[in-house]
């Protein structure tokens, strides 16, 4: 038992230092990770803890795997190995039994993670394929934040952004530009209650909460976001002026499935600074009703979103949403430049255009797959490892009956036919097993995962396939080897 240990940690030493190299080299990188360096974070790190875990649990899988044929040698009956020497049988069968049954949940597990990493994948991709609502391409984002001593007076802020956007739109290859106080995707919606004028404020229909913007005249237009009914804001919508709103289509389908809401008034509860009446109320006319833009996550439904003109409700934290006709990066200079013309002390921050925001939005999905692909495929590789080993192991057992067979006329098909069905039958029971766990673990995917069945026939079909076409990959060694025995070289070592 102690030589049959030794052996084991040795073995268990050298692949636990490769695979602490290969750990530190993998924390690095996931170290660089943009979606991994969020403020309050913990950093990512190989610290003492996890060292400490990952060699305690490397012993006790070394101990375990060394452990059990130990015992089962030490505990031998001498008499009836030394019996069997001249037979052909493999072994005991109770250890063929514990091999088999080690190599059937390896082939399970690997099927199980593999079928939760193709599902992963096919979400992810679906993810991507999602639309935003608008043409992304050619939007080039950033954030200004005005300081309250300078900009204190709401007429100091309309008129900061009207020269801005001025500046901005004659850069060349500018097409518009806008503001607005949110951005898709955003990390949280400003829920502003309000209530449908005139109707029983009792009833489900007659309020709500909504996603409230600030815009200008523009963003609809360079936003590339579609107007469904009425009109978009324009420099008439100001101060003084009618109090406007305009919708999206989830808001008026909600809360006008069966009328026109053009003409309707909602009454908002809580102002924004500039707007503030002692009444608490003021009654916004809708003028329009837009397109739905996935303003959140993009695998959840648009929500109900109102717009109100900057103009009548103006705000000193903005976004600046220019459109190009040409490369969005040379941009960025001249985007600084012309708002160092309006206020050479107001730094521009959050550059990005509209595809990185989207993009990094999905970072943390795309690390996730990441993992669940490097899982999967670690596991398909350790299961065909294990494969091997045992039709290797049993070949060679085997060594004296393929010769004896050979030498009594049979074919060497047949003995491929032998090792194959050795193959197959821990595939089929082993797959068997995994299918039914993964079944099990689709079902509580169902929630986690997007635009795809929990029980996705293309997943559930190929997965199978590549089991299959990998364990067999590695058995042929073995049974190549079993197929080209000389029966009088195996026989006279015999």
């Amino acid at each position: 038992m102690r030589q049959l240990l030794v052996e084991t940690l040795l073995f268990a030493l050298m692949g636990g230092a490769l695979g602490l190299l290969l750990a530190f080299g993998a924390v690095r990188y996931l170290a660089t990770l943009p979606v991994l360096q969020a403020p309050g974070l913990a950093p990512i790190e190989i610290n003492r803890v996890v060292l400490g875990f990952a060699a305690a649990l490397c012993l006790a899988a070394t101990v375990l795997s060394g452990l059990v044929p130990a015992w089962q040698t030490a505990a031998a009956n001498l008499l009836e190995h030394v019996k069997a020497s001249g037979r052909t049988a493999v072994g005991d069968r109770s250890q063929n039994r514990l091999r088999n049954g080690f190599v059937m949940a390896e082939l399970a597990l690997s099927l199980v993670l593999m079928v939760t990493a193709g599902l992963s994948v096919r979400s992810f991709i679906r993810l991507t394929q999602v639309d935003p609502g608008f043409p992304s391409k050619g939007l080039l984002t950033a954030h200004l934040s005005l300081p309250a001593p300078q900009y204190a007076d709401a007429g100091h802020v309309r008129e900061f952004y009207a020269e801005l956007l001025e500046g901005v739109r004659t850069i060349p290859g500018v097409e518009d530009a806008a503001i607005s106080t949110g951005l898709p995707p955003m990390d949280f919606e400003f829920g502003q209650p309000f209530r449908v004028e005139g109707r029983d404020p009792v009833s489900p229909a007659a309020s709500g909460v909504a996603n409230y913007q600030v815009i200008s005249a523009g963003y609809f237009r360079t936003l590339g976001l579609a107007v469904l009914k009425g009109r978009g804001f324009t420099e008439d919508d100001r101060g003084g002026s009618t109090p406007v709103v305009i919708i999206n289509h989830r808001l008026a389908e909600k809360f006008f499935p069966a009328s026109d809401p053009l003409g309707k008034r909602l009454l908002i509860s809580e102002l924004v600074p500039g707007r503030h009446d002692p009444s608490g109320q003021v009654a916004l006319e809708i003028v329009g009703v837009v397109n739905d833009v996935k303003n959140s996550r993009v695998n959840e439904p648009s929500s109900p979103e109102i717009y109100i003109s900057y103009l009548q409700a103006p705000w000193t934290s903005e976004y600046l949403l220019v459109r190009s006709r040409s490369e969005t990066e040379p941009l960025v200079a001249a985007l600084r430049n012309a708002l160092r013309a309006v206020d050479p002390d107001l730094p521009l921050t959050s550059v990005s255009t509209m595809d990185d925001r989207f993009s990094t939005s999905l970072a943390g999905g795309r690390v996730v797959v990441a993992l669940m692909l490097i899982f999967a495929l670690m596991a398909l590789s350790m299961g065909s490892v294990g494969l091997y080993g045992v039709i290797s192991y049993s070949v060679t057992q085997r060594t004296t009956e393929f010769a004896l067979r050979l030498a009594l006329g049979a074919p060497r098909r047949e003995i491929l036919r032998l090792v194959a069905n050795g193959v197959l039958r821990l595939l089929l029971i082993g797959g068997a097993l995994g299918m039914a766990l993964a079944l099990g673990v689709a079902r509580l995917l169902g929630s986690m995962i997007f635009g795809v069945s929990p029980y996705d026939p293309v997943t559930f079909a190929t997965v199978p396939l590549v089991l299959l076409a990998v364990i067999l990959a590695a058995s042929y060694l073995p049974a190549r080897r079993a197929m080209k025995v000389d029966p009088m070289v195996a026989l006279r070592y015999e």
